[in-house]
């Protein structure tokens, strides 16, 4: 079953409940099995968003940007594989997923990552979250996405100096893409703690609760000390 992913950990639903979405007819095998979020699981992502935003922030632009293109190398370079196998495995029921399957899942998601990063121009500085700028992101997304488009959105608001809470909605339960939300939580793994947290879920029970902590953003009474250190983990060379 595939969790959320907050404050770098799969975290089950609070509700304890699942939805059963069946694969696209081409691709057929067992139903896929994703968390039923709701409000608290939003809470506690924003939470996490929060926790990590200061530090985030005190990064550069250039920093932030360097962390994000630095993932595709981690993954061909074969040194995020217990994470990407966990993927894997997690979308697969938990059960033993091919050697050829989890290959196929990290050579398309480093050549998804590379297209995505090369539509970036460095340094970009169009303004990504008009209602939380260097704040907390709250990003609704269709799990159909295309997952360039979605993580063109996250990585955006990134290097924008926001964290990220992104809900792959699920309008069926007939059946599902689970393509962009494993990015997403394989993205999420690549970065520092906190920064990037993933909920699913249908659009009335996270959606919405969501998209009403649009205009989050950090107060200046939670602002670091001038002395604060840099964000742990931040380094992922």
């Amino acid at each position: 079953m595939l969790d959320n992913l907050i404050d770098g950990r799969w975290q089950p639903p609070y509700s304890g409940a699942y939805l059963d979405l069946f694969r696209e007819p081409t691709i057929g095998g067992a139903p896929i099995c994703v968390a039923r979020s709701n409000a608290d699981d939003v809470e506690e992502a924003l939470a996490a968003a929060q926790s990590a935003l200061w530090r985030w922030r005190d990064l550069t632009q250039e920093e932030r940007e360097s962390l994000i293109r630095q993932i595709p190398a981690l993954i061909r370079e074969r040194r995020m594989d217990h994470w990407l196998d966990e993927c894997c495995a997690r979308i697969n029921g938990d059960k033993a997923v091919p050697r050829g399957a989890i290959e196929g899942f990290r050579d398309d998601f480093v050549a998804t990552l590379e297209r995505t990063l090369g539509l970036l121009s460095p340094g970009d500085p169009e303004p990504v979250v008009e209602a939380a700028p260097c704040g907390v992101s709250c990003l609704v997304i269709s799990a159909a996405t295309p997952p360039m488009a979605g993580l063109t959105q996250v990585f955006r608001a990134l290097i924008d100096g926001c964290t990220v809470v992104v809900a792959a909605l699920y309008s069926t339960r007939r059946q599902a893409a689970a393509r962009l939300p494993s990015m997403l939580c394989a993205v999420a793994g690549c970065l520092p703690a906190g920064v990037v947290n993933v909920l699913m879920g249908l659009g009335l029970e996270v959606g919405i609760p969501l998209t009403a902590n649009r205009q989050l953003s950090l107060g200046p009474q939670t602002l670091p000390p001038p002395s604060a250190g840099p964000m742990r983990g931040a380094s992922i060379a």
